[in-house]
Parts: C-alpha cells; structure tokens; sequence
C-alpha cells in the first residue's frame, strides 16, 4: 500500500496499481508507453488540489474550513485578526478575512507558496512504493487540528482547518491519476504483446516458406 504524510492512504493505490498492470515495483518508472511516472503525472495535480483547496476553503479536499472565529469576546481568533488586520494596514493592505483565510501579505507569505506553487518549503518526494507531500513549514500541522494561538498573536484557540488531506474531489483527482498511469502500462503492455506476436508468426510464415522451396 502506498502511504502519504507517513500514513497508509486512503485509496489502496497498490492494490489498484497490481491487479490492472504488471510488475510495476517502482510507480517512478516511466509506464510501457514511454509515458511519465506515476509521481511525476501526479505532481502537478498536487499543487493544483491545494490551490484549490484554498479557493474553497477546504471543500476540494473533503474538509471545510471554518471562518474566522471573530465573534467571541475570549478564546477564539478576534484578537488575532486585530493583529492580522493592522499588520496589513501598515503595508497599506486591506485584510478581508473571508478572502485571507491562512492567506498573508502577497510577496511575504510562506505557506500557501509552499503547499500550491514552487517553494524552497514544498516538499514533494517520490519514492517507490509511496510519496512523501507537504510543507517543511512546522506550523502547517498545528493549523491542521484545533490548537492554541501562539501568546503573541493573541491567544485563544483556533479550528482545525486541514492542509494535507486528500479526499472530496482531489482524492477523485488522485484516482484518476492512478487509473491514467495503470491503463498507460497495460496500453504499452498490449501493442509490445501484438508487436511480439506479429514478429513471431512473421518468423514462422518465412521458415515455413524456406522449407517449401528447399523440398
């Protein structure tokens, strides 16, 4: 089985892998087509599935995302917001909280860079039988679960709001990025069966024919 964020996934993508094509150990491998590996197929993928995670505030990814807990007087994010807030201004942005969801400035932001787009923080490692995603940035999986808000940025605690899942319509994504690569194997598998087969029966019609001309 195939693992991602060091967990068994939740598509049993070896099992899929095995029973529709042959012998594949390492998915890194170009499929019989001469067409790219399965990591290499599915990285733009990723990048895409997170950048539309953002777009929907988590429902790509089958986890939506709360709001701004803004409305309680202690222990949500209505002080961290304030922060958030005049930490735009002096920069001369306006912060809207709906559209900056884990959003920052444009520019200075680390993590939707390194989740969506090219970062020096993207983590992004094929290996044979499993791929290793996510951000190198440690906050990432506080904001995953519901977690205190660090003294100075105001305290209290925020919603479990998930950047790593793979479910909802990009676990579609995912499977459909398997079933591309195994049907892509089994494809090149069969014209090299035919190609062989041609060759076989070509060799057989020319001795059977020498054989003639000799007797």
């Amino acid at each position: 089985m195939l693992s991602f964020f060091g967990g068994p996934s939740i598509v049993r993508i070896g099992t899929v892998i095995d029973k529709m094509a042959v012998a594949i150990d390492d998915v890194r491998s170009p499929t019989m087509d001469g067409g790219p590996g399965l990591w290499k197929r599915y990285e733009p993928r990723w990048e895409i599935s997170r950048e539309k995670m953002y777009r929907t505030k988590g429902r790509h990814t089958g986890a939506r995302w709360k709001p701004y807990q803004t409305r309680r007087k202690r222990g949500g994010e209505r002080v961290y917001v304030a922060i958030k807030r005049s930490i735009y201004a002096r920069h001369g942005k306006k912060f809207h909280p709906e559209r900056e969801l884990l959003r920052w400035i444009r520019g200075r932001e680390l993590l939707y860079p390194s989740l969506a787009q090219w970062s020096p923080f993207r983590i992004y490692q094929p290996h044979a039988r499993h791929l290793i995603v996510g951000t190198e940035l440690d906050y990432a999986k506080r904001l995953g679960k519901r977690r205190r808000i660090p003294r100075r940025l105001g305290g209290g605690r925020h919603p479990a709001r998930p950047l790593l899942k793979i479910e909802g319509d990009s676990l579609k994504d995912l499977r459909r990025t398997v079933l591309q690569y195994a049907v892509a194997h089994q494809q090149g598998l069969a014209r090299e069966l035919n190609r062989t087969a041609v060759e076989k029966t070509g060799g057989a019609r020319q001795a059977a024919d020498w054989v003639q001309t000799e007797i």
